[in-house]
């Protein structure tokens, strides 16, 4: 299409011949009118060639696009019209104007024939309560126009529009646990209404400080933190916070939980359970450390409560007189950690030293850890964890510990002798005699 309008170059009066009126010029025009005249009867075919069916979703697309090249090219042959009467003979004016009456019906049946066109079959794609409003017409031309009058007065209800979309922001379901997919939803969801009321003239560029507000209350409790820590490092002013602010966390907090989803997803070993009797109850047995307790059939209860339990998993560990010695070595002056008072510690007692109950292996370490992580402003870093908040790091202090911890070794001349003694063996292997000390006697 764009070629064929590269074709038509109607002359301006700026670049018209000296003489308007010289039979030369006259002949350009009339056939540049004759080829557009020819371009909308091509259209006009093309129309006709639809009638009485039903278009695709391409066809519409393409029609409407020759919708606008017939435009473009009606508006062309106006304008060679309008030059051809200002030049043309007095004889000659009754059949220009019988030949632009022609052309003109030509093209607005044809026009309004690719319009019902397009019309019908946006109408034929309703569905729901939609099409009910206009089950009872018939899908024809002259029905359109009162169809879609039927479908304006059903659904064009300005003040139930908008109380739908302010039911809709309110009606947002609140978030259980962190997850990128649900943050996405919530995203969508706030900007799809608010769009919608602004386009129903309501003030929405006013609203970010309620906004902000029901789109907090419906976060999950982790993420709901960690945007009260993040409005700390926002610049304050006087206006506020901004939607845009909270959208902006919202976004890169979604990015992030989707990297550590990632990161994270890898295939974990299933235990094996045995299906032989589908009415006893399953065990899981991953260590046994007792000969005895191999030969001796599980009975699914646990030993201390002597309740029955569906699964019983063994854990291997060791017991020991002394795991370390009381931790942390020195007491720590809690008040200058600056914790805040919704954390909750796994051990409330950490800063005084106590003895170690339980050392938990690296490979169970970090299964317990979860994503939170908060930097104190003195040094340690708080860490969330299934058992609750863990405090680890430095601390600036400037107390001297009252317990100092050592280890000795055995002094190395000792060892070295004793190497020496083992190489200077006798020569004669047969006569060895053995020496015992007065200690081994």
């Amino acid at each position: 299409m764009n070629e064929e309008n590269s074709k038509l170059n109607v002359p301006s009066p700026s670049h018209s011949p000296t003489r308007k009126n010289s039979e030369n010029y006259m002949s350009e025009l009339k056939k540049q009118r004759g080829h557009l005249k020819g371009r909308l009867t091509q259209f006009k075919k093309y129309v006709d060639s639809f009638s009485g069916a039903s278009l695709s979703n391409l066809q519409v697309a393409e029609m409407r696009l020759r919708l606008q090249s017939a435009s473009e090219y009606f508006s062309k042959f106006n304008s060679i019209g309008s030059d051809i009467e200002l030049y043309a003979k007095e004889e000659d004016i009754p059949s220009h104007f019988e030949y632009i009456e022609s052309v003109e019906s030509l093209y607005f049946s044809t026009m309004a024939s690719a319009k019902c066109l397009i019309e019908s079959c946006e109408i034929t794609s309703l569905s729901g309560s939609a099409l009910q409003v206009i089950s009872a017409l018939e899908f024809t031309a002259s029905n359109y126009l009162h169809a879609w009058e039927l479908l304006e007065n059903r659904f064009h209800n300005h003040r139930l529009l908008i109380h739908n979309h302010i039911k809709a922001l309110f009606n947002i379901t609140c978030m259980k646990q962190e997850s990128a997919v649900q943050i996405r939803k919530l995203i969508d969801t706030v900007l799809r209404n608010l769009r919608a009321l602004k386009t129903l003239k309501e003030p929405t560029e006013s609203w970010d400080t309620l906004i902000i507000y029901l789109a907090v209350s419906k976060l999950d409790s982790s993420t709901e933190r960690e945007w009260e820590n993040h409005k700390g490092s926002l610049d304050s002013n006087s206006q506020g916070l901004k939607l845009d602010q909270l959208l902006t966390f919202l976004r890169n907090r979604a990015d992030m939980l989707e990297m550590i989803s990632v990161n994270h997803s890898k295939p974990q070993a299933k235990p094996t359970s045995s299906n032989e009797n589908k009415n006893a109850q399953q065990v899981h047995s991953y260590v046994s450390t007792n000969n005895d307790l191999q030969k001796a059939a599980h009975k699914g209860k646990s030993p201390y409560t002597k309740d029955n339990h569906l699964k019983l998993s063994c854990l291997k560990c060791s017991v020991l007189p002394l795991i370390t010695p009381c931790l942390p070595s020195t007491s720590i002056p809690f008040e200058q950690l600056c914790i805040p008072d919704n954390i909750q510690l796994a051990d409330p007692d950490f800063a005084v030293p106590a003895e170690i109950d339980l050392l938990i292996g690296a490979d169970k370490f970090w299964e317990l850890l979860n994503d939170n992580r908060i930097r104190l402003p003195n040094g340690p870093f708080l860490q969330n964890s299934k058992l609750g908040w863990l405090i680890s790091g430095p601390i600036n202090t400037k107390m001297i510990p009252s317990v100092v911890q050592c280890n000795f070794t055995e002094a190395l001349d000792g060892q070295l002798r004793k190497f020496w003694e083992i190489e200077n063996l006798p020569e004669n292997n047969n006569m060895i005699t053995r020496v015992f000390t007065q200690d081994e006697r």
